[in-house]
């Protein structure tokens, strides 16, 4: 499996793609912010719009336009004026998707919107690398190739009353998040992110062991012998990439890998432990803490509750 998958798969997102919106000028939507872990996404089908980041910038959309706000930033969307009328919520269609509808005298936009849902403890590095607002213009543009033809066709299946929409709209918006990340990855290749580690061949056997075999914890000696460089070079070339050092993507992805653990009825933590390369139980529990505030038991508890 290639780093970028294995990466993602210790990230799990799940997907609401909640409204459909049918919009004439002049209109807007509003989100006021949502918490740290829920990232709110829009997919411009037809039509301009505008997107307003809490007053602070401006950014024109156009049709094949995907954007995710990772960290729930309040903003506006709206056909160039701000102070436009909300649209009517009419009843969900067979999709189950909402649809907004607004029937003004002026150009008609359409939007999909939805959030992507993150665990806010195993993915606070993940998403704190990434940027306030991740934006791809898919249309005309060959790198995005897949991520235009899953555009159009969740906007055929969540206009249409057909048989079979619901799941395939669901589907579809499932493999979205992994594209859009990839695709934010190819053009944005030469600024730091912790992902861009995934693409970089001079790391490779670091990033590849780090995320195949925590159980066999090295030191930073060891992971820089693994690419055939200095200590020095190696956690040097690395901050560049990553933004990060070694040892907090290190603690991030055994950390992940105990949370998933945890979350399996039964195990053991002195198994957890041994898992992801700790000598004793209660050295992974004091590393737990540190991490993440609460004792692992803490966690499987709230984890149990929560999700039962």
């Amino acid at each position: 499996m290639d780093l970028l998958s294995k990466f993602l798969l210790l990230h799990p997102v799940s997907t609401n793609l909640d409204w459909r919106c049918e919009l004439k000028a002049p209109w807007k939507l509003v989100n006021e912010g949502t918490q740290f872990g829920i990232a709110p996404f829009h997919l411009i089908t037809e039509g301009d719009a505008w997107l307003d980041i809490s007053g602070e910038e401006i950014i024109s959309l156009e049709v094949g336009d995907i954007l995710m706000l990772p960290h729930g930033t309040p903003h506006v969307l709206h056909c160039g004026n701000k102070e436009a009328p909300l649209p009517e919520v009419l009843p969900s269609r067979v999709t189950k998707k909402g649809l907004l509808k607004r029937k003004g005298s002026g150009p008609q936009a359409e939007v999909l919107c939805g959030e992507f849902i993150f665990d806010p403890l195993i993915s606070n590095m993940f998403i704190k690398s990434l940027p306030k607002v991740v934006l791809l213009r898919t249309r005309n543009h060959a790198i995005h190739w897949h991520l235009y033809q899953v555009l159009q066709i969740l906007n055929i299946e969540t206009k249409n009353e057909v048989p079979g929409a619901q799941v395939i709209t669901e589907h579809l918006s499932s493999a979205l998040f992994s594209l859009l990340i990839r695709g934010w990855i190819l053009e944005n290749n030469t600024n730091s992110n912790i992902l861009l580690l995934m693409t970089e061949p001079r790391l490779y056997p670091a990033i590849h062991h780090l995320l195949n075999k925590p159980e066999q914890a090295l030191t930073l000696a060891e992971l820089a012998d693994l690419c055939h460089m200095s200590r020095a070079t190696f956690i040097r070339i690395f901050k560049r990439k990553a933004g990060h050092s070694p040892v907090q993507l290190m603690d991030s992805i055994r950390m992940s890998h105990a949370i998933k653990l945890l979350s399996k009825p039964g195990t053991r933590l002195s198994n957890v432990a041994e898992s992801i390369g700790y000598s004793s139980e209660p050295a992974f529990q004091r590393a737990f803490k540190k991490y993440f505030g609460m004792p692992p038991g803490s966690y499987r508890v709230n984890n149990l509750l929560m999700f039962g």
